[in-house]
């Protein structure tokens, strides 16, 4: 457990500066509206200060300000550089397009299970309401997704690997931690299912850029059906458009074992990463390929 208590700190940090900032930007909202003010101070009605905390704009603001703060809080805990954790170095046209091709087949087949489990989706009005608006759109399908990244895959499971975690245990943990952090049922076990996707793709490569995009492409297409359908877009189910639940998890399941196939094909065009490291320089340590470290 020693290996986690940083990416715990981490972890906390998240979930920490995102209740501030919202709690921060709810205060400085509701005392610029000094009718809503006088009238929660008065009654002690809390209804001016949830109808701002529901407001599009101010979800999208926050969620940018506090996905900027998470990720200059990693950075000053020693857990990122930039360059290295957005550098394509060893990673090639090919390796590139099996990765996100084999990512979005494994998303496709979690979205007809999610369907069918149908979970509660607490934060479903409010997902509507930022895709239809600029700023919700840029925290939703940009800044979110890179800080997410930053802190998953980039810091908790990059850090547990370079401190000698075995690998299967660093991704599943770090999954568990990113689908948790969602504290939506609905999206909780897609979201965990999705982060062992991406953190294996993190673990071949050593880097966030190609998680990035796929994060970012998954999330820009939620985004793009909320803006067009609006919520009617959670009642278009894949199963309906199939004919029938069975042949859409018969669908699933092939596209889970394409997934597998991809990320096998992905895992011979990419080199092995050497997760090493001494006391000296185990926090800036950036990981090689293994090839590269034997010519040296």
């Amino acid at each position: 457990m020693k290996n986690f208590k940083k990416p715990i700190l981490v972890f906390i940090l998240f979930i920490v500066i995102q209740a501030i900032v919202s709690g921060c930007a709810a205060i400085v909202a509701l005392f610029t509206n000094t009718a809503e003010l006088g009238d929660f101070m008065k009654s002690g009605n809390s209804e001016p200060l949830e109808k701002i905390l529901a407001q599009p704009t101010f979800l999208g603001l926050t969620l940018i300000i506090s996905s900027l703060l998470t990720i200059l809080a990693v950075r000053s805990l020693k857990m990122l550089d930039i360059k290295t954790a957005f550098s394509r170095h060893g990673i090639t046209t090919k390796a590139a397009i099996l990765a996100i091709v084999s990512a979005l087949t494994g998303i496709f087949a979690m979205n007809i299970l999610s369907e069918i489990l149908d979970l509660p989706n607490i934060i479903e009005t409010q997902l509507t309401g930022m895709s239809n608006n600029i700023w919700g759109i840029l925290a939703i399908a940009v800044m979110g997704p890179l800080a997410e990244e930053v802190v998953f895959r980039e810091g908790i499971l990059g850090y547990t690997l370079r401190h000698g975690t075995k690998p299967w245990v660093a991704i599943c943990i770090s999954s568990l931690l990113f689908g948790l952090v969602h504290m939506n049922p609905a999206q909780i076990p897609f979201a965990t299912c999705i982060g062992i996707i991406l953190g294996y793709i993190y673990y071949r490569t050593g880097n966030i850029f190609l998680t990035s995009i796929i994060h970012i492409i998954n999330n820009s297409a939620s985004c793009m059906l909320l803006a067009i359908y609006g919520e009617k877009a959670n009642d278009i189910k894949i199963a309906d458009l199939l004919g029938s639940t069975t042949i859409a998890i018969v669908c699933s399941v092939i596209m889970a074992a394409i997934c597998c196939l991809l990320l096998k094909l992905f895992k011979q065009n990419t080199q092995d990463i050497v997760y090493a490291q001494t006391e000296e320089n185990v926090e800036e340590f950036v990981p090689t390929p293994e090839t590269e470290t034997k010519e040296e």
